[in-house]
């Protein structure tokens, strides 16, 4: 029983003690940099799913049968827009252009993210899935 006391105060020690160092060294400058990044990430990702699912999944529709063959390993639209609009919006975001254009950087990556996919469905035939050979599939 003493010895479970013993390890907690030390564990909780130790979690105090790099705390405080982490604190004094200046980590949460730069852990607000990263958390934005990872917000404007996950923004882009949420929005790009969204509009590809209203573009292909149709909602109510009547859905074909998947063939386990012709499946990809990765949805090309969903990648070329979410690196877009993270290319566009991050360095808007760490103030590369300007701190005044920063406040519109989430805008326009929801807006690129929302309307991408559309023009990348319409424009790049490559990209839907039935003129796409099965990458990866297994056999």
């Amino acid at each position: 029983m003493k010895e479970r006391t013993w390890i907690r105060s030390a564990a909780a020690m130790v979690v105090a003690v790099a705390g405080v160092l982490l604190i004094a060294l200046g980590i949460f400058t730069h852990l607000l940099e990263v958390l934005t990044i990872e917000g404007l990430f996950i923004m882009a990702w949420g929005a790009s799913v969204i509009s590809y699912y209203w573009l292909t999944g149709r909602p109510g529709a009547q859905t074909p049968e998947i063939d386990p063959d012709r499946l990809r390993g990765f949805e090309p639209i969903g990648m070329i827009t979410l690196v877009i609009s993270l290319v566009v919006s991050i360095p808007l975001e760490l103030h590369v252009l300007g701190s005044d254009l920063s406040v519109l950087a989430p805008f326009i990556n929801i807006m690129l993210a929302l309307g991408l996919p559309a023009i990348l469905y319409r424009w790049v035939p490559a990209c839907r899935i039935s003129n796409v050979q099965t990458i990866g599939a297994a056999s």
